[in-house]
């Protein structure tokens, strides 16, 4: 890996594979809020870097197919952390909401019943997921959900349990949720679900 600085950025890189940086190094770059990715200006026209990266390897992007880094390091342009994804797809990837206050993805308080809710967006709808004791446990079922409906473009609040979770679910059911009838899943050892079939009154 190399190193490429940001013209306006001092102290700051950005990474690429060896191969692509002789290419990348003869422009300038820059990262500007306005654009929010490493980028440079041809012609009047604002090129990504991450897209001359792509594109170095026979990729273009069209119809709605976006760039994804993986690692949400936008300074991190290796051919190795940039996927496609729809738009969709690449709004999954992104941390929790600023305003969160339980510290996690898919997890808020609820006031009247006093638990943690998990729930989850697909599509445009909610799936409420139940109430749990603990944001932890809240956590850990949206991590279930998230990853049975996104798969690798999920941002899980435990990332390094991914690979237990693809273990864990088949397909059952469909569950009334608040907002809809969608699809669930049911798990092997501790389902999310089962809060829910407890506590089954509007959320």
């Amino acid at each position: 890996m190399k190193q490429i600085p940001l013209i306006n950025k001092p102290g700051m890189f950005v990474i690429v594979d060896d191969g692509d940086y002789e290419y990348l190094s003869q422009f300038t770059w820059a990262l500007y809020e306005s654009c929010k990715y490493p980028s440079r200006t041809s012609h009047g026209k604002t090129i990504l870097l991450h897209h001359e990266v792509l594109q170095r390897r026979g990729v273009s992007l069209h119809n709605g197919v976006e760039a994804d880094h993986v690692d949400r390091n936008r300074l991190n342009a290796s051919a190795s952390n940039l996927r496609l994804a729809t738009r969709a797809q690449n709004n999954l990837n992104k941390e929790k909401n600023k305003n969160n206050s339980s510290g996690y993805k898919g997890v808020s308080w609820h006031a009247i019943r006093h638990k943690w809710r998990a729930q989850i967006g697909v599509g445009y709808k909610q799936v409420y997921l139940g109430l749990f004791d603990s944001p932890i446990d809240a956590a850990k079922a949206y991590d279930r959900a998230a990853f049975y409906y996104f798969g690798d473009y999920a941002k899980l609040n435990f990332p390094n349990d991914k690979a237990n979770l693809a273990i864990r679910f088949v397909p059952t059911e469909k569950v009334k949720a608040k907002a809809s009838i969608v699809k669930s899943f049911a798990a092997f050892d501790i389902s999310p679900f089962d809060q829910f079939d407890n506590e089954n009154q509007t959320p």
